[in-house]
């Protein structure tokens, strides 16, 4: 069988030939369709490491969203463990009481936290979440995923919505009956507060 590089009537760009050249020396093998005339390399680029949580200008500054921090792989101790889980949820409040976010609700499971919070507008989202995990990664050891995930609540049945599911996770994930029961969590939403969205 020839070549790809040399097929009759197909020429890659010298750029990409040089490149499976290299690649073929070293023993790497690209993908290709079956029918070899049309027969390309797939060169796979890195997704981004990094997730930018800023938040553009045109959102409220109220705005609230839900937060989901995961733990890594090699966390030993599950974020509901007595003593961690106290600080945890000590910690929420200390950063309430800063005004460095406001929590509408905040529950711990064993490995990832949920959330759904608004920030102060100068400190913003992305580095108030940063030192929160930095702070418990260096005082608790806790190991965080290097990432989290951030969703903007857009409207009243959004939040409805949000809340709900937040609340019954314990509950879907069968460490409790009923979310009441669930100890791992402040809620300081009350249901006839009025929010602005």
């Amino acid at each position: 069988m020839s070549s790809p590089l040399r097929w009759p009537g197909f020429s890659l760009p010298a750029t990409l030939r040089v490149a499976m050249r290299r690649r073929a020396k070293t023993g790497s093998s690209f993908s290709a369709c079956p029918c070899p005339t049309l027969f390309y390399p797939v060169f796979m680029t890195p997704l981004k490491s990094k997730l930018h949580h800023n938040t553009p200008g045109w959102v409220p500054d109220v705005a609230i969203f839900h937060i989901r921090i995961r733990c890594a792989s090699n966390n030993q101790l599950p974020l509901t463990h007595d003593e961690l889980g106290l600080k945890l949820l000590s910690s929420i409040h200390y950063y309430a009481n800063r005004q460095l976010w406001s929590c509408y609700l905040f529950v711990l499971m064993p490995d990832h936290v949920h959330a759904l919070l608004s920030f102060d507008h100068t400190k913003g989202m992305s580095q108030t979440v940063r030192n929160w995990k930095r702070y418990h990664a260096s005082h608790h050891g806790v190991l965080w995923q290097e990432n989290f995930f951030d969703h903007r609540i857009r409207s009243e049945q959004e939040f409805s919505e949000k809340y709900a599911y937040i609340e019954r996770n314990p509950v879907a994930k069968n460490l409790c009956a009923t979310p009441e029961e669930w100890p791992w969590k402040i809620s300081s939403w009350e249901p006839d507060a009025y929010i602005r969205f």
